[in-house]
C-alpha cells in the first residue's frame, strides 16, 4: 500500500529591498506547492490560484528511464546512474515562483558530487526559495552537505538513511515552509504547502548596467557575488597589465562556454583578476546557451562567439570542440599559439605570467605540442616549488596552449561524422599527439572545479578540487632551458645516477615521505607485450597508495614519474624494463610486482589502496546503522 505523508505548513515571506527609486506594486498573491518523490521520479508544481484564473508559476517532472534499482553502495559510488537521477534544487524567485535555477546533482553516487551541491547552494542569494526533492536515490552521496543543508536550516538532512525520499522547501537566510520524507527507497513521500508571497517593489538605478544586472539577477541565480545586493563584484572588472608578456599580444585566448552560468561567471571572474590578460583577444566561444549567457556577457562586456551544435553528450561535444579549434585556425592564422580554457576552471593570479614563459617553448622543440597551467601533482599528499616545470605525456588537461601547426594538424585528422562518442582530448592524444608531451608546472595555476559531462566524482574529490593554487603573481620560471627533451633526458639521467634505490611495500604508510632529504629511485615492474602495449597495474597501485593520479600513464615520462614528497625529497618511480632510461643506464633493477607478493602482502597493498574508499564507506555505514540516529524524528511518540 502506497504510504503518503502530507504535511501543510504556512509561511509569510517579507521581502525588502533597495534601490534609488521603485513604484508600488501589488498585493500579495499565493502559492500552492505540490510535489512527490519517488524511486522512479519527481515531480511538483507551484501554481497561483486567483479570481482570474490559475497561473502555473513553475513546474517540473522527470521520470527515470529504464527502470533500476540500485542497493549495493560499491554499485552506487560507480558513475553508472540513469540520468537526471540524484537530488534535484530548484531555485524560485521569491516573488514570482518562477524558476531561476536547477540542477540535479547526482548523489545516488557517493563521490564528489555532494561538493558541487556545496558549491551551488553558497552562490543563491539570501531570500530566494528552493526546493530539494530526491529523484531516485539522492541521499548516499550527501555526505557533508548534511551539514551544509542543517546550518541552512534543514531537520532532517543530517538523520536520514540513503534509502529515503526526501522534499524541503524553504527560504534561505529564513524559514522552513515544508519538510518531510519517507525512509523507504519503495515509498513515495508527497508534500502540500501554501506559500505566500509578496511582488517585489519595482526597483530602477541611475546606472544602466546596474539596472540590466538587477533585471538579470531577478531571472538568473547561483551568480554569487555578481547577484549580491550588499557587496556586489564589479559589473565590468579590467585586467591587470603584466610586465614583460609582450608574447600575449599575439595569443588568442577561448574559453569554451554553454549553459552553465554558474561555472562560467565564477571561471570569467577568476580569468579578469589574473593579470595580463589581453581582453581584446579573449572571446568566449558558446555551443548550447541562453539568454542569460548572452546577457551575462555583454553586461560584462566579453566577446563571444555562437556556433550550433547537433547531439547529445561527448557526441556532441566532440564535434563542437573541433568547432573551437577551427574557429581558431580561421580567424588567428598567424598567431604563434592559442590558449583554450574550460568554462569550469579557476586560474591562478600567475596564470598568464606562466603561460607567457611557458609558450616560447612550444617552438623550440617539436617535440612539446602543448603547455598547459594544471599541475597534475598539486595535490595536498606532495609538494611542488612554484617556479619549477617537468614536462610529461599527457593530455591537454585545462588551460592549454597548442600552436597554430599542431591545431591544424589536428583538424586534419578530426572527424566530421557525428557519430564519435569520444572524448576530444582523450581522442586527440590517442591519434595526433604521438609521442610528443606536455610541459606542466610542478605548482598549479589551474583548478578544475566543475561536475560535468566527464567528470567522475571520486576524481574530482580526490585529486581536482584538492589541486593547490599559485595565489602569487609574477613568479620567475627556473628550469625553463631543462624543458627541451634532449635537456630533460640529460637531467632525469644525472638524477637517477645519483639516486638511492628504495626496496620495500610502496603502500607501507611513510614509505616515501619518512626518509632523509636525497633523491631516491623505486623501480616497479612494468613491461610491453608483443604489440607494445603494458598493463599498469603496480603504478595504479602505488598511485592509490600514495594519493597521486596513476590511474593511467600520463602524468610521467617515458615511463619515469618525478615526485616530491616534501621539501628536500625527490622521488623518481620507474616502470622497469619498460622504461628507456633502464637501458640508458645499463640497470637490472630489483623491481616491485604486486602480482608476485604472496597473499598476505597483497592482501596489505589492497587495504592501502583501498583506504580512501573504506574511510568514507565506513562513515556512511555508521550512519546508516545507527537506527537510534537515523530514525529518531520519525518514532512513534506514543509507543
Amino acid at each position: 500500500m502506497i504510504t503518503d505523508i502530507i504535511v501543510r505548513l504556512v509561511i509569510l515571506l517579507w521581502m525588502s529591498a533597495t534601490a534609488s527609486g521603485h513604484e508600488d506594486t501589488p498585493a500579495a498573491a499565493r502559492l500552492w506547492f505540490e510535489g512527490n518523490s519517488t524511486s522512479q521520479s519527481f515531480e511538483f508544481t507551484l501554481k497561483e490560484y486567483g479570481r482570474e484564473g490559475d497561473r502555473v508559476a513553475a513546474q517540473m517532472q522527470r521520470v527515470l528511464s529504464p527502470h533500476v534499482v540500485l542497493t549495493d553502495w560499491q554499485v552506487q559510488m560507480s558513475t553508472e546512474a540513469r540520468a537526471g537521477e540524484g537530488l534535484q534544487m530548484t531555485v524560485h524567485n521569491p516573488h514570482t515562483g518562477v524558476i531561476t535555477f536547477q540542477k540535479v546533482f547526482r548523489l545516488g553516487l557517493v563521490f564528489g558530487h555532494y561538493l558541487d551541491l556545496q558549491w551551488h547552494v553558497g552562490r543563491i542569494q539570501e531570500g530566494s526559495v528552493i526546493v530539494f526533492m530526491v529523484c531516485g536515490s539522492g541521499m548516499i552521496g550527501l555526505r557533508d552537505a548534511a551539514i551544509t543543508l542543517q546550518d541552512l536550516g534543514s531537520v532532517l538532512a543530517d538523520h536520514l538513511p540513503e534509502t529515503a525520499h526526501w522534499i524541503w522547501v524553504f527560504v534561505k537566510g529564513g524559514r522552513t515552509i515544508i519538510e518531510t520524507a519517507m525512509l523507504e527507497t519503495q515509498l513515495p513521500v508527497t508534500a502540500h504547502a501554501p506559500l505566500l508571497t509578496y511582488p517585489q517593489t519595482r526597483q530602477y538605478f541611475e546606472d544602466s548596467l546596474e539596472q540590466r544586472r538587477w533585471e538579470l539577477c531577478e531571472v538568473q541565480e547561483a551568480l554569487g557575488p555578481f547577484c549580491d545586493e550588499r557587496h556586489p563584484a564589479s559589473i565590468r572588472p579590467e585586467p591587470q597589465p603584466l610586465p614583460h608578456t609582450d608574447i600575449l599580444d599575439q595569443i588568442p585566448v577561448i574559453m569554451t562556454g554553454g549553459t552553465r552560468i554558474a561555472y562560467l561567471y565564477t571561471a570569467l571572474s577568476a580569468l579578469l583578476k589574473a593579470p595580463g590578460l589581453r581582453k581584446h583577444n579573449f572571446k568566449v566561444f558558446l555551443g548550447d546557451t541562453s539568454p542569460q549567457v548572452i546577457e551575462l556577457l555583454n553586461l560584462m562586456d566579453i566577446q563571444y562567439v555562437e556556433t550550433l551544435v547537433y547531439g547529445d553528450g561527448n557526441v556532441k561535444l566532440f564535434q563542437y570542440y573541433r568547432s573551437a579549434y577551427q574557429y581558431v585556425a580561421d580567424s588567428y592564422p598567424e598567431a604563434p599559439a592559442a590558449i583554450f580554457m574550460d568554462e569550469d576552471v579557476e586560474l591562478s593570479p600567475d596564470y598568464f605570467s606562466l603561460m607567457s614563459q611557458m609558450i616560447p617553448l612550444l617552438r623550440i622543440d617539436p617535440t612539446i605540442y602543448c603547455v598547459t597551467g594544471f599541475g597534475a601533482a598539486s595535490t595536498q599528499s606532495f609538494y611542488g616549488e612554484d617556479d619549477k616545470l617537468k614536462r610529461v605525456s599527457s593530455q591537454v588537461l585545462w588551460g592549454y596552449a597548442l600552436t597554430l601547426d599542431f591545431i591544424r594538424e589536428a583538424l586534419r585528422e578530426w572527424p566530421t561524422s557525428r557519430k564519435y562518442n569520444v572524448i576530444y582530448d582523450l581522442w586527440m592524444f590517442d591519434n595526433v599527439v604521438d609521442n610528443r608531451e606536455c610541459v606542466v608546472p610542478e605548482m598549479s595555476r589551474v583548478r578544475h572545479f566543475g561536475a560535468g559531462q566527464n567528470t567522475l566524482g571520486f576524481d574530482l574529490e580526490k585529486f581536482f578540487l584538492t589541486t593547490q593554487l599559485v595565489n602569487k603573481t609574477g613568479i620567475k620560471i627556473t628550469n625553463l632551458e631543462e624543458m627541451p627533451h634532449k635537456n630533460w633526458s640529460k637531467k632525469i639521467i644525472r638524477e637517477l645516477q645519483k639516486a638511492t634505490v628504495l626496496e620495500g611495500n610502496p603502500c607501507e604508510k611513510g614509505f616515501f615521505h619518512n626518509r632523509p632529504n636525497g633523491t631516491y629511485v623505486f623501480f616497479y615492474y612494468l613491461e610491453s607485450d608483443e604489440n607494445g602495449m603494458y598493463q599498469i597495474d603496480n603504478y595504479f597501485a602505488i598511485g592509490e597508495c600514495q594519493n597521486f593520479w596513476g590511474q593511467s600513464d600520463q602524468g610521467w615520462h617515458e615511463a619515469v614519474t618525478s615526485l616530491k614528497p616534501k621539501p628536500g625529497i625527490k622521488l623518481y618511480l620507474v616502470g622497469a624494463p619498460y622504461s628507456p632510461y633502464v637501458d640508458k643506464l645499463k640497470l637490472v633493477p630489483k623491481t616491485w610486482d604486486k602480482a608476485k607478493l604472496t597473499e598476505g602482502e597483497k592482501a596489505r597493498v589492497f587495504r592501502h589502496m583501498m583506504a580512501y574508499y573504506d574511510e568514507r564507506k565506513a562513515n556512511i555505514r555508521k550512519k546508516s546503522q545507527d537506527k537510534r540516529y537515523m530514525k529518531d524524528l520519525f518514532r512513534n511518540r506514543g509507543s
